[in-house]
Formats: C-alpha cells, sequence, structure tokens
C-alpha cells in the first residue's frame, strides 16, 4: 500500500480510538446521571410522604377543632 493510503488508515484508527473513548466517557456521564435522577427522585417521594403525612395530621386536627367547637356551643 502506498504511504498516504497507510497515513489515511491511520488517522481512521485514530479517529476510532477517540470516538471509542468519547462513548465511554458518555456512558460514565449517563449512569452518573441516572444514579443522581434515582436519590432525586427518592428524596422527591420522602418529601410527597411527608407532605401526605402532614396534610393528614391537619385534616386531623381540624376536625378534633370542629369537636371541640361544637361541645363549647
Amino acid at each position: 500500500m502506498s504511504k498516504g493510503v497507510n497515513e489515511e488508515i491511520s488517522k481512521l484508527e485514530m479517529a476510532s480510538v477517540e470516538i471509542l473513548n468519547g462513548m465511554k466517557s458518555i456512558q460514565g456521564m449517563t449512569a452518573l446521571l441516572e444514579l443522581i435522577l434515582q436519590q432525586q427522585s427518592k428524596k422527591i417521594r420522602n418529601i410527597e410522604d411527608q407532605v401526605a403525612n402532614t396534610l393528614r395530621e391537619v385534616e386531623a386536627s381540624n376536625r378534633s377543632l370542629k369537636v371541640a367547637k361544637h361541645h363549647q356551643l
């Protein structure tokens, strides 16, 4: 093969390695983002649970206040 062909093959091989390294980097970033998303989703679910519990407590307190007010009348 001629020198020019060998140089082009070498350039393509180097480009292939760069592409593979880029793909590995993207896979690593994707895995990290998925982990962050899972953690944030868990935090959101915990906050939703806390809000639901607080709402139940407020509703129970309101019922108690209505009963107490009714007994005062």
